[in-house]
């Protein structure tokens, strides 16, 4: 009955704040989370009540602190900072000079307390840089990056700093031009881009955060997030980003899908151990991702695969999982999909071509003599796989995926059961 803005409406008894990390600036904010046990939902609390009466800053009790928590805790304080700053509406003149600070003492002091965790001054100094992103992002505000890092903490309990160290870099870079000029300047206060665009400033800045997370051992996704939990995560992140946080853009549920899905590992397959070694799998892929002896068990490269699924429709012993775990379903030939082309939209590029593996496309010759307008065509369906990858790469969506029986009578005379 709290959650939300402005809804405590009580005092509470005298809160003195000793923080034993230095990130989350909890000690001079208006925020408290909490998780719904049963639907794993974590709801923010925001009221000014909520801020202690005091903060102590001891470094000593940060001395402990291991180095994947200085890191993580540490990027949450940039976290921060950088959506303060960012944030257009609620901004003063104080919270936007403790953000760009912030920022400065988080390039300079961070990686030096993760290298040496007895560094006292550093420990002093990023308890500092926290203590001022906290008290810029209670003015200012957080923004996107918050909206679904909060999801991970509820559904997964991800740590909260780690979950915006992943998603600080990707949702910055999904901004564009947007926070150009913002970005450049903090960039320029961090010592980056002093002579270049603002455009490349900004993207140095953005660079560098990817760097410091690389040097410090933070990851680049998450491998715990679940498709079925994915509309579910998106639709809490609008809740709680739209209308409340003052962010550069706006985003709706469809664009927090596509966010997450950049936030987790890419989409390959795996081969278990039930594998035969058939090489049935190996006979279709359409990226010839996939390699092993007959009767031994098979791999997949993942830098190659696409996820397209085809390998899977062809296992006898269902040895071929997703990402998830989850067993692909074999299924005869004459039910895999094929390309349906409106020609009207296709502009004849070749994409789909120079991509179709098994050479079932091609760009079909002129009709009539002298007729320019051309387009591809599934031109020998026997051979298509149904992997999709020219659907999902046509530039102009001219492609869908259909049934057999659908798209042309020739597919319908493969022989049903055939593989």
């Amino acid at each position: 009955s709290m959650g939300g803005l402005l809804c405590v409406w009580r005092k509470i008894p005298p809160l003195i704040a000793i923080p034993t990390t230095a990130g989350t600036g909890s000690e001079t904010t208006i925020a408290a989370l909490v998780t719904d046990s049963k639907t794993r939902h974590k709801s923010a609390i925001m009221d000014l009540h909520l801020i202690p009466l005091y903060a102590v800053l001891d470094p000593e009790l940060t001395l402990g602190l291991p180095t994947h928590i200085t890191a993580s805790t540490g990027m949450d304080a940039l976290t921060h900072a950088v959506e303060a700053y960012l944030c257009w509406t609620y901004s003063t003149q104080e919270s936007t000079s403790f953000a760009e600070e912030a920022v400065a003492i988080i390039f300079k002091y961070l990686e030096k307390a993760y290298l040496d965790g007895n560094n006292i001054e550093a420990r002093q100094q990023m308890q500092i840089a926290a203590y001022l992103a906290g008290f810029a992002f209670t003015r200012s505000g957080v923004g996107n990056i918050h909206a679904i890092a909060h999801t991970l903490g509820g559904l997964y309990n991800m740590p909260h700093g780690l979950a915006n160290a992943i998603i600080l870099p990707i949702v910055l870079e999904d901004y564009g031009h947007r926070v150009y000029k913002k970005l450049a300047k903090l960039a320029r206060i961090a010592g980056l881009g002093k002579d270049e665009s603002d455009e490349e400033a900004a993207k140095l800045f953005i660079a560098e955060i990817r760097a410091m997370n690389t040097r410090m051992g933070i990851g680049t996704s998450f491998d715990c997030i679940r498709d079925a939990d994915v509309e579910q995560m998106a639709k809490w992140a609008y809740k709680e980003c739209n209308p409340l946080y003052p962010v550069p853009v706006l985003f709706d549920i469809d664009h927090y899908k596509k966010l997450i899905e950049r936030i987790r590992p890419p989409r390959i397959m795996r081969i278990t151990e039930l594998c035969t070694g058939c090489t049935a799998c190996t006979r279709v892929c359409p990226v010839f991702a996939i390699s092993g002896n007959r009767g031994e068990r098979h791999v997949i490269n993942a830098e190659r695969c696409v996820a397209c699924g085809v390998c899977g429709r062809v296992c006898p012993v269902s040895a071929i999982v997703d990402r998830d775990g989850v067993p692909l379903a074999r299924l005869p030939r004459p039910l895999w999909p094929v390309p349906s082309i409106n020609e009207e939209e296709c502009s004849a590029c070749g994409i789909c071509v120079m991509l179709c593996g098994p050479q079932a496309l091609r760009i079909q010759p002129p009709k009539e003599k002298g007729d320019i307008l051309v387009s591809a065509e599934l031109y020998e369906p026997q051979k298509c796989t149904g992997c999709g990858i020219c659907a999902d790469n046509c530039p102009l969506d001219a492609i869908s995926m259909v049934s057999r029986e659908a798209a042309s009578p020739e597919a319908v005379a493969v022989k049903a059961g055939a593989l």
